[in-house]
């Protein structure tokens, strides 16, 4: 029975990263074919697809050879090996704090922060709003864990639900 248990924990990890390498590579595919224009999208419709792209519900409606290529690279690098795949983490990881960086730098030049004052701007209801969030926030947490602490099976059946509607909402993530 253990081997068993054993073996449906680890597929179901091997899963995970595979579910999660999938929806970082296609994401990253996105930013890229965005930020040349959509050109590597309109290069496989016109080119791969004759210029008439797929009409499927739940999947995309081209082949995404970027997130393809991202995704057969993370499969390359775990295959060679643990530490070659630390580096390349290290360095997706620093690729994706200055990429961060460069954002927010570029909204504190191009922001227009008389939003930030105006009514249904970045703080609509002020200072004081923003601590109001901050504090139903807080107290929601609080009554999570009180929650949890009173009745386990009932939290966890929260959280399952919670994150099958998750899952059930966005199966296509475009």
């Amino acid at each position: 029975m253990g081997e068993l248990v054993g073996f449906v924990i680890g597929w179901n990890a091997i899963i995970i990263r595979v579910m999660g390498v999938s929806f970082v590579s296609r994401g990253w595919s996105a930013y890229f074919d965005n930020v040349i224009g959509a050109r590597v999208s309109n290069f496989t419709v016109d080119v791969l697809l004759a210029g008439s792209p797929w009409d499927v519900p739940l999947i995309s409606p081209y082949p995404d050879v970027i997130a393809g290529l991202v995704s057969l690279s993370a499969s390359v690098l775990v295959a060679i090996g643990t530490e070659l795949s630390a580096k390349a983490s290290r360095v997706f990881v620093i690729v994706n704090i200055v990429t961060i960086v460069m954002v927010v730098g570029t909204a504190f030049v191009y922001a227009d922060y008389t939003n930030v004052v105006k009514h249904g701007g970045f703080a609509p209801m002020g200072i004081e709003g923003v601590i109001k969030g901050a504090s139903a926030s807080y107290a929601g947490k609080k009554t999570r864990e009180h929650c949890y602490k009173r009745n386990e099976k009932d939290y966890q059946q929260t959280i399952f639900y919670r994150q099958l509607a998750t899952v059930m909402e966005k199966p296509g993530i475009p």
